[in-house]
């Protein structure tokens, strides 16, 4: 009988971990989970010198506070991105801006054009 107790004892721990759930491993709340990050509103283009304001959606459950939203340009040389979505128009060019929030993200091509208009 004492080759059986390691045994007993460890399907006793397998159970009792497969019974705690995988939403939380800390057995608090339900993790958060973005499931979908939209740019709502965007310029098509913004003259050097000027700023255009992005909006985003995210569909997010259990997330209390709000997921936070990280923006990024593909190309700083033409455009920079606030914290909260704004765009600074450096030079003419072509950027993508990207609105991310874990793991998901969406992005928007703007055209950044100087004050005589749009570079060919």
């Amino acid at each position: 009988m004492p080759r059986f107790r390691p045994l007993v004892a460890l399907a006793l721990a397998a159970t009792t971990l497969s019974a705690c759930g995988d939403d939380d491993p800390t057995g608090g709340d339900p993790v958060c989970e973005v499931s979908n990050v939209a740019i709502t509103q965007a310029p098509q283009t913004i003259t050097v010198g000027n700023l255009g304001t992005l909006q985003v959606q995210v569909t997010a459950m259990n997330c209390d506070p709000a997921p936070v939203v990280t923006w990024a340009s593909s190309n700083t040389n033409f455009a920079v991105v606030s914290p909260s979505g704004v765009v600074t128009a450096i030079a003419a060019g072509n950027v993508t801006i990207t609105a991310s929030a874990r793991g998901k993200s969406s992005n928007v091509p703007i055209q950044i054009v100087g004050n005589s208009g749009p570079i060919s």
